[in-house]
C-alpha cells in the first residue's frame, strides 16, 4: 500500500484511482506487491523512484514495421529506444499490450489503422508505451520491475489480441494492473488481430513466460492477492468480455451507413474497417519498404 499512498499523491493519478479506491482496494495492493515482487529486493516505493526515471513514450510516427518483429539478437533493435522519449504518468495515451508471438504483419496493419482513427478525434498522432520503444534493451531487469507503474501512467489500454495473446502471462498481468491501479473497463480497447482466442478455456494457471521466475513470482503474487486465481481469471475474462463487445458494436456502428458491409459477420466488419481505413496505394507496409515513416496529418 506504500506505492499507492506515493502515487495517489501525483496529479492525474490521484483523480483515476480516487474513484474506484473503496471498491478496488485489495487489488490496489495486489497490484503495488507485482511492482515490489518483480523488483526482487526493491521496495515498492523504490520501484516508484525508478519508474518515474525510466517511464517513457514514443510518437506512433517513430515506430516501423520492422519493430514488430521477434528480435533474434539481443541488440538488434537497439536503435527503437533512441526514438522515445521521457514522459510523465498520465501524459501517454496508450500502453500497447500485445504478445511477440503473434503475427508481426498483423499487428502493424491493426495499429495503423488505429493511428488513423485516433488521429480523426484528436487531431495528432498518438503517444504511445512500445516495449521495443520505451525500454532499455540493456537494462530490461529494472525497467520490467517498474511496468505495474508504466501500465497505470497511460491514460488507455490498447490490447491487440492475437492467438498467443492469451498464453502470454505479462499480457494478461497487463491487463489486471491497468484496472487494478484505477483504470475503468471503458478505457480498454480490444483490436483482434487473426480470430479472438477462446476465453472459456483461460486460466492464469497456464500462462507462460520467458523467464521461469518472472513467471514463479507473477503466479505467486497472483495466488496470493485477493481472491486468488479464480478472482484473477474471472476480472481479465469481464474485461475482455466488455473490450470485445464494444469493438464489435464500434465496427457495427460504423458499417451501418454502408448497406454491402450490414451482410458481413461483425468480426469481418473489423476486418473490413481496419483494412479500409488505410488510403488505397499506400499500406503500411509499402510505405515501410520505400524507407519512409508515417505521413503527416495533412499529407495526402
Amino acid at each position: 500500500l506504500l506505492l499507492l499512498g506515493v502515487l495517489l499523491r501525483l496529479p492525474g493519478v490521484r483523480t483515476r484511482v480516487q474513484a474506484e479506491l473503496t471498491s478496488r482496494g485489495p487489488a490496489v495492493s495486489t497490484a503495488a506487491g507485482v511492482a515490489a515482487l518483480i523488483g526482487r529486493r526493491k521496495t515498492a516505493a523504490e520501484v516508484l523512484d525508478d519508474a518515474t526515471t525510466l517511464l517513457r513514450c514514443v510518437s506512433f510516427d517513430a515506430l516501423c514495421f520492422e519493430d514488430f518483429f521477434l528480435s533474434s539478437e539481443p541488440g538488434e533493435h537497439h536503435g527503437a529506444f533512441d526514438r522515445s522519449v521521457p514522459a510523465g504518468l498520465g501524459e501517454i495515451d496508450a500502453f500497447i499490450s500485445h504478445s511477440w508471438q503473434d503475427d508481426p504483419e498483423s499487428k502493424w496493419d491493426a495499429l495503423c489503422a488505429w493511428r488513423e482513427r485516433f488521429a480523426l478525434v484528436h487531431g495528432r498522432c498518438p503517444k504511445v508505451w512500445f516495449d521495443r520503444a520505451c525500454i532499455d534493451q540493456t537494462n530490461i531487469t529494472d525497467a520490467l520491475s517498474c511496468l505495474p507503474v508504466f501500465v497505470a501512467g497511460c491514460n488507455s489500454l490498447l490490447i491487440l489480441c492475437g492467438p498467443t495473446y492469451l498464453s502470454r502471462l505479462w499480457c494478461v498481468v497487463e491487463i489486471f494492473v491497468f484496472i487494478a491501479m484505477g483504470g475503468t473497463a471503458a478505457q480498454v480497447e480490444l483490436i483482434p488481430i487473426d480470430g479472438v482466442p477462446s476465453l472459456d478455456t483461460f486460466t492464469v494457471s497456464a500462462c507462460e513466460c520467458r523467464s521461469r521466475g518472472d513467471r514463479q513470482r507473477l503466479l505467486e503474487v497472483v495466488e496470493a492477492g485477493h481472491g486468488g486465481v479464480a478472482e484473477f481469471n474471472a476480472e481479465v475474462k469481464a474485461v475482455l468480455r466488455s473490450a470485445y463487445e464494444a469493438a464489435l458494436s464500434a465496427a457495427a456502428e460504423a458499417a451501418r451507413p454502408k448497406s454491402p458491409m450490414r451482410a458481413l459477420s461483425p468480426m469481418r466488419q473489423l476486418s473490413r474497417i481496419a483494412m479500409d481505413s488505410l488510403s488505397p496505394g499506400r499500406s503500411s507496409r509499402s510505405r515501410q519498404a520505400s524507407g519512409s515513416r508515417w505521413p503527416t496529418l495533412d499529407a495526402g
